[in-house]
């Protein structure tokens, strides 16, 4: 059996609400296009509504990045002659 696990559950709790509030303003847009020719004050007010929305988004990804950089170390000598011996890369002892 396969292992079934969702794509977003290796995700941090920031990255899901970004990506949540990147849909949000995504439907946002579509119904701001279709009320611009039926009530012009409504879909001013559904555009910032979008555009609030799309910008929490890109505020909270871009807020998640300095902690995925820390996270990230160089592997040392060892563990690259290691992997280069693994998968045969160079010729060990």
């Amino acid at each position: 059996m396969t292992d079934k696990k969702g794509t977003l559950e290796g995700l941090p709790l920031v990255s899901k609400l970004a990506l949540v509030f990147f849909i949000i303003g995504n439907a946002l847009s579509f119904m701001a296009f279709f009320t611009f020719f039926v009530d012009l004050e409504l879909a001013k007010l559904i555009l910032i509504m979008y555009t609030g929305s799309i910008a929490l988004s890109v505020v909270l990804a871009l807020y998640q990045m300095p902690s995925n950089e820390e996270e990230e170390k160089m592997p040392s000598k060892e563990q690259v002659a290691m992997w280069a011996k693994e998968y045969k890369l160079i010729e060990g002892n």
